[in-house]
């Protein structure tokens, strides 16, 4: 009789209806209390005859608002939601409809994993009554009794956010890895297309849709995010009808780990890899060696002694392990890019390689030669160091998925090679035809370099010899942007400003004897990161928003194992995922919002909930009273 659409249309009209009877009495509670008032509150003395009142107001919207919002990170580009509530059958499942995506394992393990996901991850409603209130309306209400998956168009992912540059375009661009799931994980940011829609209609079997198994993935992670458990067993899903249209904002999104400084366990890297699907988080930048240590063992004559002599004791990531970790990524969206950090930060391992190719090396007093312990260079000045590089990265490439590959670049110390620690200039014409080698043979072998900021800032030459559609990351200072910018047309930015994204700032100095060592860095909140704009400096900058490819947090090992990690990353590193997914603004039902801290707070508090649950040791951000009562523990407006 009526369409879908038509039929959905009608629910959601008798749902405002009911909202509207439901919440009538707010202002009618409102109008009684101002006008009943003795003495009546005057509008023009408001700071001082106001305040209670004003009180009250606060309390009924965020207890009205905590109602009806729904608690997905990141927030969706488009989002229409109605007051119901519907269980889950004790029979639900999740049905792949579409014949090509039943042969993808990946994408099947992918169903199992969520399935799983909804059912042993006990979240509820971060409510005062937890959720009681919507379960009891939930439980007269019909059952979703399957997700079903189906292949369609879905909404592409806003191509103004990221273009490659004019002059690359089509050298990438339109090159295939395949459809499966593996391959679409780790294609070149410009191909990416992680978009879905996701419906939960009042009545019948949810649906989700996407062009590709990708995007269907990002789906499925909103989907387990819409489930909750009712303190008597059951699931179900809140705020139907559900109508969401989803796309990635910015195509990088990443965290950066540190396994030089202190070694991560395998099963640990894991873990994060399980965080960052849940949040739609798709880059791993995988900062592996450094001079504390050389954990990545190679299998070519001659460079297996890097690893046997340059890793701490049972601390080697063999070729299995690291193709094993990649694998694991991709089947969870994730594209994993190994840094090789040179010439700077180099010691342990290539010491012992034949050649003598390390300057500098573990100088007693180190503060002159490096930014921290223990100093040491590649000696670039000679040829057998570049080609070891280029050696290095010919087999590690075999085990790589990803198109990228970063070569660092950056905290080069003139000193280290017979200069004046200021001679830049010196410098830039030792490193320019290092890295133009270096870039030209990653270029060879199918990958697109990427490299800190210093590499373009600090060093004309070697920033010339940059190979169009590098990536760029800006660390040193957001303010940098611009510079970066304008340096070359054709390169592309990753943000990872320390003054935002460094998430081991503020822990205090590491070294010893100094008992007032404090961080170079301050340490960034979860809201910090949250304010951030990924589009500031690009004013005026012909193209400038257009090679913001995203941005990543980072955290550097100096004082990070496997026993702090989670803490320290989570729930931060997920802020910055809304961020660079969600950008700016999102709709819901039908206007937009921006982005703001009262907003994200509950959503977040939330997400920590189920991060914890998929066994993730996430920090907590307010108490739980504070939780459950969104809004009542904001601090006082100034």
């Amino acid at each position: 009789m009526f369409s879908e659409d038509a039929r959905e249309m009608i629910v959601r009209s008798v749902d405002i209806g009911k909202t509207v009877l439901h919440y009538g009495w707010v202002p009618f509670v409102l109008f009684v209390g101002f006008t009943n008032s003795s003495p009546r509150p005057s509008l023009i003395n408001y700071p001082f005859k106001m305040k209670r009142f004003t009180l009250s107001v606060v309390l009924l919207i965020a207890l009205v608002a905590s109602c009806n919002a729904l608690a997905l990170w990141p927030k969706p580009a488009s989002l229409q939601h109605g007051s119901g509530a519907r269980r889950l059958s004790s029979r639900f499942t999740i049905k792949v409809l579409t014949e090509e995506w039943k042969d993808d394992s990946d994408l099947q393990e992918a169903v199992q994993r969520t399935l799983k996901r909804i059912n042993s991850s006990s979240i509820y409603p971060y409510t005062v009554d937890y959720g009681a209130s919507q379960a009891e309306k939930a439980s007269k209400s019909s059952s979703i009794t399957a997700l079903e998956i189906r292949k369609g168009s879905s909404s592409k992912r806003d191509t103004h956010a990221f273009i490659s540059h004019q002059k690359d375009k089509g050298k990438d661009k339109g090159k295939k890895t395949g459809d499966g799931l593996l391959a679409l994980s780790v294609q070149p940011l410009e191909n990416l297309d992680e978009s879905y829609t996701l419906k939960v209609p009042h009545d019948g079997v949810a649906v989700l849709q996407s062009s590709n198994a990708l995007g269907v993935l990002r789906g499925l992670a909103t989907f387990s995010q819409l489930v909750y458990h009712s303190q008597n067993g059951e699931q179900f899903v809140d705020g139907v009808p559900i109508a969401i249209d989803d796309k990635a904002h910015f195509p990088y999104r990443g965290i950066m780990i540190d396994t030089a400084r202190n070694f991560l366990q395998p099963s640990v890297i894991k873990q994060q890899l399980n965080a960052m699907e849940l949040v739609k988080l798709n880059q791993l930048h995988w900062h592996i060696t450094d001079t504390s240590s050389w954990p990545l063992g190679l299998k070519t004559k001659g460079m297996d002694v890097l690893a046997k002599k340059g890793a701490y004791p049972n601390s080697i990531y063999q070729p299995e392990t690291i193709k094993d970790i990649v694998k694991y990524a991709a089947q969870r969206g994730v594209s994993v890019i190994i840094e090789i950090d040179m010439p700077g930060h180099q010691y342990m391992g290539v010491k012992d390689y034949p050649g003598d190719l390390i300057t500098c090396g573990n100088k007693k007093n180190w503060e002159k030669w490096a930014a921290e312990p223990p100093s040491g260079h590649l000696d670039i000045r000679k040829p057998a160091a570049t080609q070891l590089m280029k050696d290095i990265f010919s087999e590690l490439t075999t085990y790589l998925t990803s198109p990228y590959v970063s070569t660092g670049n950056d905290e080069v110390e003139a000193q280290c090679y017979g200069l004046k620690k200021s001679d830049k200039k010196g410098m830039d014409k030792i490193l320019a035809p290092f890295v133009e080698s270096v870039h030209s043979h990653l270029k060879q072998l199918g990958k697109t370099p990427m490299v800190w900021e210093e590499a373009t800032l600090d060093y004309p030459k070697t920033s010339k010899s940059l190979k169009p559609g590098t990536l760029v990351e800006a660390w040193t200072s957001s303010a940098n942007v611009k510079k970066i910018l304008k340096a070359r047309d054709d390169t592309r930015i990753v943000h990872a400003p320390s003054d935002y994204f460094y998430l081991d700032c503020g822990m205090g100095d590491f070294t010893g004897g100094n008992a007032d060592g404090k961080s170079w860095c301050d340490y960034n909140s979860w809201k910090r990161i949250y304010s951030f704009d990924p589009y500031n400096g690009t004013q005026g900058i012909k193209d400038g928003q257009e090679r913001i490819a995203g941005g990543e947090t980072a955290l550097w090992g100096e004082q990070t194992d496997d026993a702090n990690l989670e803490s320290l990353l989570w729930p931060r590193a997920a802020s910055a995922a809304e961020v660079f997914w969600t950008g700016e603004s999102a709709k819901v039902n039908g206007s937009k919002h921006k982005r703001t801290l009262t907003d994200a707070l509950p959503r977040l508090l939330e997400a920590r909930g189920r991060l914890r649950a998929i066994g993730i040791r996430a920090a907590p951000l307010q108490p739980q009273w504070c939780a459950i009562r969104p809004g009542q523990c904001d601090a006082p407006a100034s």
